[in-house]
């Protein structure tokens, strides 16, 4: 849906707004007053010394309660660590809110975003603390990150901003993008083979003759890119956000793959045939939960962590739960070499500290902390003397007998109470220690979503640090082609989807190829090529 005029009369007044703070700051006339502080001659001790900041996690579904309120987790690190966070919350307009604070400069201590463009406007309009002194002095980031993901990290000027929230040095798959089937809806109907596209075809079809009130095919997020990486063995699900596939040290146009027009196609023949929820474009999400709580939808496209979010709902309303199974590929393909989801060595998001900070030594000192293994076992398994005392070898909680004992839920409550969200994630660590924990776990206590990822999802998972910061900032004509051309492909999935043919769903794709190519993807692709290439010297791997 197109923004409306109102809509983009502010944006373009906080853009306006925006590029004056960039130069001012540029001028040394912002508010950024603090942050002058150096670890050289800063006479800050961690967790002796009281330790105050704010913090602001640019998402709507991120809490932002009251630090150690009602979190024992919380409680403990401001007893032992002397430590107070004033968490600001998105309030349901985060973009907006992030704006405002960066037009105004009236940044928080901690900001937490994940839009790299975002990040890219920070630190080049030197609005963020550079953090190479402090990881020199506080090391457990830096020594675990290792050589190549700090140069990942590292802006234009050579220094370093920001800290990988859920970054994985260790390089081990992890992802939650999968297929889902109902599972009694599957029983009824005799189990059959679900592997292929004609299997799922064939599936959708019985549901709609059988369960004339029920969806046969949803999905949370972007179908075609399941259909992609269906036809397509060792495909990146993000190839359909970058709109380009690598070929060698090239990158050519999505639109122009056999692979990515299949998918197309096979969904307008979905649509069209009435095997997709009709109100798919349109739908909200609450909608869609209350479908999957009904049980009322019989393949879902989605992620393990929406179907156990769903699934005790399900259970009591339609007696039934979700399966989950391999990715379904096109016939001759080998199922086990189709790639739903894609991890990066950079997380999801970053942490960074502004220089508006009065102590970022501080701030510094305890993300570090919060990274090491026992930060992060105090967040993920309670603070000590709960359920733990000590960690063992492998730097894991050893666990007391009582923690396996209770319910997730339980558990969940004694450790964060409802304390915030905010915070900063260590994948290897928690990803390493989830399975040591699920190993000692018995076995009808064992957590549903790991069961999925640890058996079918983590191996349908690729790793493509190549492709870090390849998207251009919006404000370059790199960017402004990169919109053009999303705003184009927006326009044309809904009129492939809902063409009355297949020879009128083709001729809207082909159209598509060519407005691609006229808003100048071969530019487009060449730039994110050429950003693929440093990364790839970087990463050690040209």
């Amino acid at each position: 849906m197109k923004r409306s005029k109102f809509r983009g009369l502010i944006s373009t007044a906080l853009a306006v707004i925006m590029a004056s703070v960039v130069l001012s700051g540029c001028a040394g006339s912002g508010k950024s007053g603090g942050g002058k502080q150096t670890a050289e001659n800063s006479n800050f001790e961690f967790k002796k010394d009281h330790l105050e900041f704010s913090w602001y996690s640019d998402y709507n579904d991120v809490l932002a309660n009251p630090w150690a309120v009602d979190s024992p987790t919380e409680e403990w690190i401001k007893e032992n660590f002397n430590v107070d966070i004033n968490y600001i919350p998105a309030s349901g307009a985060a973009g907006q809110k992030l704006s405002i604070m960066l037009a105004s400069n009236e940044l928080p201590d901690v900001i937490q975003v994940g839009d790299s463009q975002t990040i890219k406007k920070m630190e080049d309009s030197k609005l963020l603390q550079p953090l190479d002194d402090y990881m020199n002095k506080y090391t457990n980031l830096r020594d675990t990150l290792g050589e190549s993901i700090l140069n990942m990290l590292r802006a234009s000027d050579g220094h370093i901003y920001r800290i990988p929230n859920w970054g994985n040095y260790a390089g081990k798959p992890n992802g939650n993008t999968c297929w889902l089937v109902n599972e009694k809806v599957y029983k009824d109907l005799g189990e059959p083979a679900l592997e292929t596209f004609d299997d799922l075809y064939n599936f959708l079809k019985k549901v709609k003759a059988t369960y004339p009130d029920m969806v046969p095919l949803e999905c949370k997020g972007q179908l075609e890119k399941y259909m992609y990486c269906g036809f397509k063995e060792e495909a990146n699900v993000d190839d359909i956000v970058r709109f380009t596939t690598r070929k060698g040290n090239e990158l050519e146009s999505l639109f122009k793959q056999d692979e990515y027009k299949k998918g197309m196609l096979l969904i307008n023949k979905f649509y069209r045939e009435g095997l997709l929820a009709k109100d798919i474009m349109a739908r909200t999400s609450d909608q869609l939960e209350e479908r999957i709580r009904a049980g009322r939808i019989a393949v879902l496209a989605a992620d393990t962590t929406f179907g156990e979010k769903t699934r005790g709902d399900m259970k009591k309303q339609a007696n039934s739960d979700w399966k989950v199974i391999w990715p379904i590929h096109e016939k001759g393909l080998d199922g086990k070499k189709i790639m739903l989801n894609e991890f990066a060595s950079l997380g999801f998001n970053s942490i960074m500290i502004t220089k508006n900070a009065k102590n970022p030594e501080g701030i510094f000192a305890y993300l570090d902390w919060l990274w090491s293994p026992e930060g992060q076992a105090v967040y993920n398994y309670g603070p000590k003397g709960l359920y733990w005392d000590e960690l063992n070898e492998n730097t894991y909680p050893v666990l007391k007998p009582e923690y396996f004992e209770k319910s997730a839920a339980e558990i969940s409550k004694e450790i964060r109470g409802s304390g915030s969200g905010c915070r900063l994630g260590n994948t290897s660590w928690v990803d390493g220690c989830a399975k040591y924990v699920y190993d000692l776990t018995p076995e009808n206590k064992r957590s549903w979503t790991k069961t999925q990822q640890f058996n079918i999802v983590w191996n349908t998972s690729k790793k493509a640090d190549e492709y870090t910061d390849v998207i251009p900032n919006s404000n370059s004509d790199e960017g402004v082609t990169y919109q053009s051309i999303a705003d184009a492909k927006s326009e044309a999935v809904a009129k492939i989807m809902y063409a009355e043919s297949e020879a009128e769903a083709s001729a809207n794709f082909d159209a598509l190829v060519a407005e691609s190519d006229r808003l100048g993807m071969d530019n487009l692709r060449k730039y994110m090529a050429d950003k693929m290439n440093e990364n790839l010297k970087k990463l050690g791997e040209k």
